[in-house]
């Protein structure tokens, strides 16, 4: 249930040493936890936990969950987070413990389009916008700023990706909140290549970057 206002509550820590496993070695000695924050609806049975837990923090629940993003697109966003961070970190202690890495490659992913706005017409999630406005766009900074400063109505100019197919698109700026918008969530993935030694993870209940 979505509810104004939710809680952010420190969650448990987690020790590495039973979540990660390296092919061909063992857990170290030294112990490295992870701790992640828990997302919960303010609702009256909960209230007084904001009062007595320490670390608890009430806020705006759209300050966390864009209002018109669904729970499920959300919970997508937050899982697809997670695997981009833990594909990051074997890039960057692989690379660290000097083994030869291919250079990462970005883009933009679409992960979410908004019901009954123009854009909703033509793009997809999922699709990559690669240019914008004939702009290269290889990032979420990169979309903005191609994008960005448009007026309700002017069309945009965009290629994407989808499937292995690239595909010219024009999409209408909506006016929402206010503003000159697409009406999209915009994610950024990277282009991992092949680790040098396989890395698993075992985090099934945490999601997010």
């Amino acid at each position: 249930i979505r509810t104004p206002y939710s809680l952010l509550m420190p969650g448990q820590p987690v020790d590495l040493r039973g979540v990660i496993r390296v092919s061909g070695y063992g857990p170290p000695a030294e112990r490295f936890d992870l701790t992640d924050v828990s997302l919960l609806p303010h609702v009256p049975p909960l209230a007084l936990v904001a009062a007595l837990e320490p670390g608890t923090e009430v806020t705006q629940t759209s300050d966390v969950i864009p209002t018109q993003m669904n729970d499920k697109q959300y919970e997508r966003i937050m899982v697809d987070s997670m695997l981009e961070s833990q594909r990051t970190a074997i890039y960057v202690a692989e690379r660290a413990a000097g083994y030869r890495m291919q250079p990462l490659r970005q883009q933009a992913i679409i992960a979410g389009v908004l019901p009954n706005v123009p854009a909703a017409r033509v793009l997809r999630t999922g699709d990559a916008i690669v240019r914008a406005n004939g702009k290269a766009t290889d990032s979420v900074a990169a979309v903005q700023a191609a994008t960005g400063g448009g007026r309700v109505g002017e069309v945009l100019r965009l290629t994407v990706q989808r499937n292995g197919k690239t595909l010219a698109v024009r999409v209408p700026l909506t006016k929402l909140q206010g503003k000159a918008r697409m009406g999209i969530y915009l994610a950024s993935q990277t282009r991992f290549p092949k680790p040098a030694v396989p890395v698993k993870f075992d985090l099934p209940d945490v999601s997010g970057s």
